[in-house]
């Protein structure tokens, strides 16, 4: 009787956590090829969010949106708030 599947300490728990480790495999698998395909590649910290701030910057000021001042003065906050280089 110690074979029997619902048998307590028996082996009534394999296909539950079977289908919870496949389910969890293509889970994984999925998270791999989206991340993949859509150029999830190294992380680059938070440099990459300054970078595209101050790209963004000098797209309004380009553009006419704000002023000189308003430029510098932001550019020096973000420039500010950036951990220092190592």
């Amino acid at each position: 009787m110690i074979g029997y599947p619902y048998h307590p300490g028996g082996v009534f728990w394999f296909p539950i956590v079977s289908w919870v480790l496949g389910i969890l495999l293509i889970a994984l698998i999925v998270f791999l090829v989206v991340r993949l395909l859509h150029g999830g590649g190294a992380w680059s910290g938070p440099t990459h969010h300054a970078e595209a701030a101050e790209e963004i910057l000098h797209r309004r000021l380009a553009n006419g949106e704000i002023d000189v001042d308003e430029y510098e003065r932001r550019m020096a906050a973000l420039r500010a708030q950036r951990p220092p280089s190592r």
